[in-house]
């Protein structure tokens, strides 16, 4: 599933439906762009490829977990650049639900570089 290709509303609308329906899309490749973010857990720090859309309301994005180990932040693109990342969608259920990309190549779009 190549959301690379689709506007901000068709994007939104792919990604909301990964969240209710996450069983359609287990195991598929999954290639967005967006903006990296990070957020600090307990014991390691999570990340993100966040895209906004056209009026900054309804922002969508997804954990990504990188095929390949990177010291962060030095070997990884700065807070809020723009990425391409790709990899394999997963759901995890607990507590709380989990979704993002697992086995994931993240490209950092402003010098890319492939990671």
């Amino acid at each position: 599933v190549d959301l690379t290709k689709l506007n901000s509303l068709l994007v939104y609308s792919e990604v909301f439906n990964m969240l209710i329906e996450p069983e359609k899309y287990i195991g598929k490749t999954i290639r967005m762009k967006g903006n990296f973010y990070t957020f600090a857990e307990e014991d390691k720090t999570v990340f993100y490829c966040v895209i906004p859309d056209a009026t900054a309301c309804c922002t969508q994005g997804l954990e990504f977990r990188l095929k390949n180990n990177f010291k962060y932040p030095s070997e990884l693109p700065k807070e809020n650049s723009e990425i391409i990342v790709s990899g394999v969608f997963f759901h995890e259920e607990g507590i709380y639900d989990l979704f993002g990309i697992r086995d994931a190549i993240l490209e950092n779009v402003n010098d890319s570089a492939t990671m």
